[in-house]
């Protein structure tokens, strides 16, 4: 296969260009043997990490992540070995020598020679730390906005395109419908 790929590209130093193709996605992505050593890692990696390439390579997850993290990334990885196909997992990461924590994604498949044997992982990491962030921030103004005309002493209701009532807070309970009593008026037509 690598022979066929190499012929089809023509292209004199084919590992170095995918070397510079795999160092052009955002994700961080590694490469680990089945001994749990760093074998490989594009930019995006090192940068995730805080280390450089070199200080990577031959390296586990224990040198890299907190301790809790790396015996759960070591447990995924066996579970993968055992299964021989893709995983996928949410998970907050840390780093061993820091405090920051971050939410991430992490996709990982078994790589295979071309007899089938499992030779090693490929893991790619979706740091989703803004998007989480801006969900819970949304999440606290929700909560805030539901408070607000909740309680408010002026009656609040809301309707939508047919007239039916999707939120009502109280005072609109008592002062149009006569549902104070805790009689939910959604989907009513109050008008």
């Amino acid at each position: 296969m690598k022979k066929l790929m190499l012929k089809s590209f023509d292209v004199p130093n084919f590992p170095g260009l995918m070397k510079s193709f795999i160092n052009l996605i955002p994700n961080p992505i590694f490469i680990k043997n089945l001994e749990g050593h760093y074998i490989d890692c594009n930019k995006a990696f090192e940068e995730f990490v805080g280390m450089k390439y070199d200080e990577i390579i031959g390296k586990t997850s224990f040198d890299i992540y907190s301790p809790e993290n790396a015996q759960f990334f070591v447990e995924k990885d066996k579970l993968l070995q055992n299964s021989s196909g893709q995983i996928s997992f949410e998970c907050i990461t840390c780093l061993k020598n820091s405090a920051k924590q971050r939410f991430t994604i992490f996709n990982k498949s078994v790589i295979t020679d071309e007899k089938g044997n499992l030779v090693g992982l490929l893991g790619v990491i979706t740091d989703i730390s803004e998007q989480r962030i801006i969900k819970q921030k949304l999440f606290e103004s929700e909560e805030k906005f539901t408070t607000l005309v909740s309680n408010s002493p002026i009656a609040i209701t809301i309707t939508n395109l047919k007239g039916e009532t999707i939120f009502t807070n109280d005072t609109a309970k008592k002062w149009f419908c006569g549902y104070y009593s805790g009689e939910d008026s959604s989907g009513k037509n109050i008008f």
